[in-house]
Formats: C-alpha cells, structure tokens, sequence
C-alpha cells in the first residue's frame, strides 16, 4: 500500500483519509527542535482543505501527518529538514508540501534532503510561492513544483515547464474554511494536492515512473484527471 507525507499545518479531525500516524514538529525552549504526537490538530485551516481535496482522490493509502505550521501559518526551515528526514525513514512513496520557504539560509541543506528522498524514488510535491519569488524545495529539478496563472480559474488549462519540473495551472477555485463559508482562494497551496493526487493513483499503476514521464503522462491525460 502506498504511503504520502502531508507536511503541513496539522489533522482535520473528520478527515476521511487514513491517518496511520501524526507527529508535531516545533522548537522547544529546552531542547530545541522537538518532535511528538500533541497538539497536532490544525490551528488554521490551511491543511484541512489540503485533506478535503486529497479525500477525492485517496482511497486506502496511508498517509503521514506531520504538523511544522502554526496558527499564523509560521514555520522554521529547521522544522521543515525534521519533517523531510521523518518523511523518509517512514519509506514514503510521495511527500505534499503546499509550503516552501524564499529564504536562503537553509537552502543547501533542503536540497541534500531533496536529493536523499530522490535517491529512496520518493517523489516530492511542492507549492511555489504565489507571488513568483524562488521558493524552496518547489524550485529543484529534482521536485514537481506547483505554479498558479494569476487571474486564471483552477479549471482552466494545464501548462508545463519541462526544463524545470512545474506544472502551471489556474489556482482559483471556490473552497469551504472551517468556519462553514465558501471563499475564492488562488493558491498554488491548493493546487498541490490534486497534482499530488493524480500522481499518487499513476505510480499505483507505475511505480518506475521518472518525473519527465510523470509530467508527460499528465500533459496527455490532463482533461481527464482533475476532480
């Protein structure tokens, strides 16, 4: 069975996908960056659309929670690498990350954890920055990098950067937030997990996939595979 990391701002409690593990990421005064299994619900409501959207098209895969978002939506690069490094010691087969980062500090290292779960044919999933500033990991050759057409509604058509792994889609579509209101989001946040979806259902069928021909089958099918 198939396993996906979502790496994101924590459990949407009603949530239909099947959570086999959450952990929490966070800096500890004490001990610095710490890991454990409390707290871990979403204060945001940022990953409870990402679940609601995956739930269209996961069926029995395991997914992965990790918590590294506060309620501000805040992280630390420091939590990300943890959350990667869980990622793959757990052997999971996709990693969705609706986040990045346009600092540099860290930027070395994500790459060499980037590359580590490359070599382990884990295929990472990741949201560029909406206002077009160089975001990391979204931005390595080696990921799928998600980019939105500002203005654009989320049906409209599918564009592909080949050279550099992205896929450009409208990002607009109209979703539910936890207080019950249906708002118009444009985010290449929200537009991550139905790529992260369509590709999860194409290496059940072919897991020797590379990311050209992930991206190829994509550009072929696309009319037929957004939900």
């Amino acid at each position: 069975m198939k396993k996906i990391a979502l790496i994101d701002s924590g459990l949407y409690k009603k949530t239909k996908l099947n959570i086999y593990k959450n952990i929490r990421i966070f800096f500890d005064t004490q001990y610095g960056v710490h890991v454990d299994d409390k707290k871990t619900e979403d204060e945001h409501g940022h990953a409870t659309i990402i679940m609601k959207i995956l739930e269209k098209y996961l069926k029995d895969e395991k997914v992965l929670n990790i918590k590294i978002l506060n309620k501000n939506l805040a992280t630390h690069s420091k939590l990300l690498l943890k959350a990667l490094e869980i990622a793959i010691d757990e052997k999971v087969d996709i990693i969705n990350l609706s986040l990045g980062t346009i600092s540099k500090e860290y930027k070395n290292e994500i790459y060499k954890k980037i590359l580590k779960a490359r070599e382990k044919k884990i295929i990472i999933i990741a949201s560029h920055h909406n206002e077009g500033e160089v975001a990391y990991p979204a931005c390595f050759k080696e990921v799928i990098g998600i980019k939105i057409k500002q203005g654009n509604l989320f049906e409209e058509k599918l564009e592909f950067d080949f050279n550099n792994n992205d896929i450009i889609l409208g990002g607009t579509q109209r979703l539910r937030w936890i207080d019950g209101n249906e708002y118009n989001m444009h985010s290449s946040s929200f537009s991550t997990p139905h790529i992260t979806g369509i590709i999860l259902k194409l290496i059940n069928e072919n897991k020797k996939l590379t990311l050209k021909e992930i991206l190829n089958f994509i550009n072929k099918n696309r009319l037929n595979l957004i939900k």
